[in-house]
């Protein structure tokens, strides 16, 4: 059963404390759920956003050299770090760089950190390519026509500044290519500080000026990092509306898998190692005031720090998260390898401690902050069309936001609290 307010209010399981209906879970396991619930209509209501991303991918965060531009599209303007910060760089060695666009509301901010993926040791480091260690290859303009930096965007008339990844630490480390076992730098941290702060400059950001801060995928975990630190670091002024956008940054400390305990398909376990290899443990936890974990890593890890930040926030998680189901199975739906049922079991356990622990959230509880949760199989599709296309219970990301924005100006008591009740995998309503 579910109960649905205001289009942008609460829309959630009317048993709220429990996860979603075990009757249903127990048939579709009995069943394998390949035969109650074909891939094919598994995959049909929630491919939409994939498909979206995958279409998106040759027209989003591409140089822009000539054409005439729809009124859907902003272009930012890249700014090297070189002459800002010397040690910003990427782990090339070369300077580092955003992306800016001065936004037609010039009271309103929107900062977003690019994701793709991480390394926490020699070797993972080693394997990564030249795309995920530079930003040499990318262009003096980027234009976005959809998603979350389209005009469309509730955010697409601010300040937008955009930080490609070139540093492999999840834009938390700040640690020079002398000390670390890689022999190349980690900046990541250094790089969001620098960039935020000469836009902030520049663009002339005071009290009182609304920040979106967030990102994508490793982007939203860096994030969520920063998001507490900003203000007493210096980073922004003080007073400022700070909201955080944390696009599919929730993992959980997960069981090993079918014997799969390598850390490669650990996430946990990555992170563990992740913080000790990069030297970031006190940089992760900002100090013992906001992150008292005993252990730093775990003020990295979202299953532990999440229910921590003082900022409010707007976080983006799939019960179903991609990712995370495909670093702990090894493997990519649909269909799974066979046995089906062990895959689908173990991501309908994993669906069900998302939804727990996202519920459980204090500054969800308390309105505070929002959740949308979907229970499609995707993650971070903020920056493509599924950002206003792909709904959950009627809501968008792009309703969702706009609510969030609606508290922080004063004009809304509470955001949105939105969780799937379809009872299963790639159900939702896309």
């Amino acid at each position: 059963m579910r109960s649905a307010g205001h289009k942008y209010g609460l829309a959630v399981d009317s048993n709220d404390d429990s996860p979603r209906s075990s009757e249903v879970t127990g048939e579709l396991h009995s069943l394998g759920l390949a035969s109650s619930l074909s891939a094919a209509s598994r995959r049909k209501r929630c491919v939409f956003g994939w498909a979206l991303a995958l279409v998106a991918l040759a027209a989003v965060s591409i140089a822009v050299t000539s054409a005439v531009l729809s009124r859907r599209t902003n272009i930012l303007h890249r700014v090297s770090l070189a002459d800002v910060d010397p040690d910003a760089v990427c782990n090339d060695g070369r300077p580092a760089a955003y992306y800016w666009k001065r936004g037609d509301d010039p009271r309103s901010w929107f900062v977003f950190l690019e994701g793709g993926g991480w390394c926490w040791d020699v070797e993972s480091c080693r394997s990564r390519g030249a795309r995920l260690t530079s930003v040499a290859w990318v262009g003096r303009s980027l234009s976005f026509g959809q998603g979350i930096m389209s005009r469309q965007s509730p955010v697409g008339d601010f300040n937008i500044v955009y930080l490609p990844y070139c540093s492999s630490d999840a834009h938390m480390a700040d640690v020079g290519a002398e000390d670390t076992a890689a022999g190349v730098p980690f900046r990541g941290a250094r790089i969001v500080r620098s960039a935020l702060r000469h836009a902030a400059g520049i663009g002339g950001m005071i009290s009182g000026d609304i920040v979106v801060f967030g990102g994508g995928s490793v982007g939203a975990r860096g994030a969520m990092v920063h998001l507490d630190m900003l203000e007493p670091s210096g980073v922004v002024p003080q007073g400022v509306r700070l909201l955080g956008y944390l696009d599919s940054p929730y993992y959980l400390d997960e069981p090993v898998f079918r014997g799969l305990a390598a850390t490669s398909h650990r996430v946990a376990l990555q992170t563990r190692q992740h913080v000790a290899f990069m030297q970031s443990g006190g940089l992760v936890r900002g100090s013992r005031d906001l992150c008292p974990l005993e252990e730093a890593w775990k003020c990295a890890f979202a299953e532990y720090r999440m229910p921590l930040l003082r900022t409010p926030f707007l976080l983006i998680a799939s019960m179903y998260d991609w990712y995370q189901l495909h670093v702990a199975q090894g493997s990519d739906c649909c269909p799974f390898p066979k046995p089906q049922n062990e895959y689908y079991g173990f991501a309908e356990q994993f669906a069900n401690r998302t939804r727990r622990a996202l519920g459980a959230l204090p500054q969800v509880l308390a309105g505070s902050s929002g959740v949308l949760s979907s229970s499609c199989y995707d993650h971070h599709l903020s920056k493509y069309a599924a950002f206003s296309a792909q709904t959950t219970l009627g809501v968008s990301m792009a309703d969702a936001l706009t609510q969030a924005l609606e508290v922080l100006r004063g004009r809304a008591a509470v955001m949105a609290r939105v969780f799937d009740t379809c009872g299963g995998f790639q159900c939702g309503s896309g």
